[in-house]
């Protein structure tokens, strides 16, 4: 199960990059497919117990729905990786940080 999980959010990490990339064909990158293909890694790390990289992945998710303008679903990846870090035992201040750039959509 574990192994065939982090086959799956490979995979879907692999499908960002294409998402992301212009070529002849395409003229924008497609941001929202991309972030929520990252959202369904980070979904899928955490399960495995990588913390760690389902964070990272929240935040790729969020940073493609800013571009593409999308504030409720940048946001709630944002409270997403908020979750996660609070459940870890971290200082105060990297919620603090999280919290800022979330603070920014409403502003």
């Amino acid at each position: 199960m574990n192994e065939l999980s982090l086959v799956s959010s490979s995979s879907n990490i692999q499908r960002n990059s294409n998402n992301l990339f212009l070529d002849r064909n395409r003229w924008k990158p497609k941001l929202s497919a991309a972030g929520d293909e990252f959202c369904k890694a980070a979904l899928l790390f955490y399960q495995l117990g990588e913390v760690e990289a389902a964070k990272a992945n929240l935040l790729r998710a969020c940073e493609c729905f800013k571009k593409k303008r999308a504030w409720y679903s940048a946001a709630k990846t944002l409270e997403q990786a908020m979750a996660i870090t609070h459940k870890q035992v971290v200082p105060i201040y990297f919620i603090a940080k999280l919290l800022q750039r979330s603070y920014t959509f409403v502003y």
